[in-house]
């Protein structure tokens, strides 16, 4: 049985246990409001994070649009038509301004930097695929071959050569030359004339000098006129045989160093013939780029490359080759030189004899075959004897370009034409 409230009961040890109660109260809402507060503040990081991360998203959907222009033109018209400034009004506030304030002018400059880059390119790449089709037309055009100039100029055209104003100038320069050389032709000509009748005019005038001495002189006695006829026709005679000797002296010299020139070439082509004779792979002189025509025809007809395209690269190699020179090794692998001077004949061999070589590139094959059959020509070596009579390797190619150059200036191939020596002229020089 429960035992009866009592005063006792209810009444604590001191008066602030009274008051317990009411302080768990205050600390229970207290600690309630705290974990409100605490719910609230992270609602509002959360929301600033979105606001943040929905502000880089807007901004570099922005940027992402702008970037989409490739070219100028695409960009200006986006600017000028107000496309960009609506798509960057639609995202409010919740954009960086300062990256979306210069984004289109920044990929403006871009494009327009990549533009220049791709033009030049293009630029650089048509000079170096026409550059061989320029070479051919003033090799053409110098040796005065219009036809072939006419055809290297077409083809230049056709692959979109840059500088045809060059080309033009070019033959214009040349034609320029060749009526300068025309002039001087026909002055010499003219001259030539003036000399023979400056000689005719001396004759007249001897002749004149002695009918007016033989006059006067029959005028004081018609025996003394006679004697004096006679004598001056006699004297008259001197001087015309004397005249006839010295053109006879003059084109004995004349005669005798156009044999001497004669005689040059001849023994010229003897050496030719004796270093063919001899197996020398520089007989047929040296590539200079003039033959670069006849070459595109040979391959023509004997089938090389499937298209010009194909033939064209091989000729661009050919003058890489001749540019830069080519290095080969020797058998041992133990030493290397440069070959500049490409053998003709060679060359010729060597582009007849390449192939299609599908899997080292487009248009490049049959250029790759050529330079391994050059190369392979120029890098094979004999055994020759040394100073010591010891048996020793050298380059065919080095020693047959010196025994070509010794051979031909022996011959004087290379020395300029002898003209006929300028006897005295029996009329007199101007």
């Amino acid at each position: 049985m429960p035992s009866p409230i009592r005063w006792d009961n209810v009444n604590g040890p001191a008066l602030s246990e009274a008051s317990r109660p009411l302080e768990l109260a205050r600390q229970t809402f207290s600690d309630a409001f705290g974990q409100l507060g605490g719910v609230l503040k992270e609602r509002e990081a959360l929301e600033a994070s979105n606001w943040q991360n929905t502000k880089t998203n807007n901004t570099n959907s922005f940027l992402d649009a702008v970037a989409r222009y490739r070219t100028p033109e695409e960009l200006q018209a986006a600017q000028a038509s107000g496309a960009l400034d609506q798509l960057r009004a639609g995202y409010g506030n919740q954009i960086d301004a300062t990256a979306a304030r210069g984004a289109a002018d920044q990929r403006l400059t871009q494009v327009m930097q990549q533009a220049k880059m791709n033009m030049e390119y293009q630029h650089m790449a048509a000079d170096e695929r026409t550059a061989p089709l320029a070479d051919a037309f003033k090799a053409a055009a110098l040796r005065g071959d219009t036809a072939a100039a006419q055809a290297a100029q077409a083809q230049y055209q056709q692959m979109g050569g840059r500088d045809l104003a060059g080309l033009v100038g070019f033959m214009d320069q040349r034609n320029q030359t060749v009526k300068e050389r025309g002039r001087g032709d026909t002055r010499f000509e003219w001259e030539g004339v003036q000399e023979k009748d400056r000689g005719r005019k001396l004759e007249a005038d001897l002749r004149s000098t002695d009918a007016d001495i033989i006059y006067k002189r029959a005028s004081a006695a018609s025996a003394a006129a006679s004697a004096q006829a006679s004598l001056q026709n006699a004297a008259t005679n001197a001087k015309q045989a004397s005249l006839q000797e010295r053109m006879t002296d003059y084109q004995i010299a004349t005669g005798t160093q156009d044999r001497e020139n004669a005689k040059l070439v001849g023994r010229a082509q003897a050496t030719k013939n004796a270093l063919k004779e001899a197996g020398n792979m520089y007989a047929g002189g040296v590539y200079d780029g003039s033959q670069a025509p006849d070459l595109m025809k040979e391959m023509v007809a004997a089938g090389i490359g499937d298209d010009n395209a194909e033939r064209q690269a091989m000729i661009k190699r050919l003058s890489d080759l001749q540019r830069k020179g080519v290095m080969i090794k020797s058998p041992d692998g133990k030493s290397s030189i440069k070959i500049n001077d490409l053998p003709l004949s060679e060359v010729r061999a060597a582009l007849l004899g390449s192939k299609d070589q599908v899997m080292n590139g487009w248009n490049q094959g049959w250029a790759n075959s050529f330079e391994e059959n050059l190369k392979a020509s120029l890098g094979a070596a004999r055994l020759v004897k040394n100073a010591k009579g010891q048996d020793v390797l050298s380059y065919t190619a080095v020693d047959d370009l010196d025994a070509f150059k010794q051979a031909m200036n022996n011959a004087r191939v290379n020395a300029p034409p002898v003209m006929p020596t300028k006897a005295k002229n029996p009329f007199g020089n101007k």
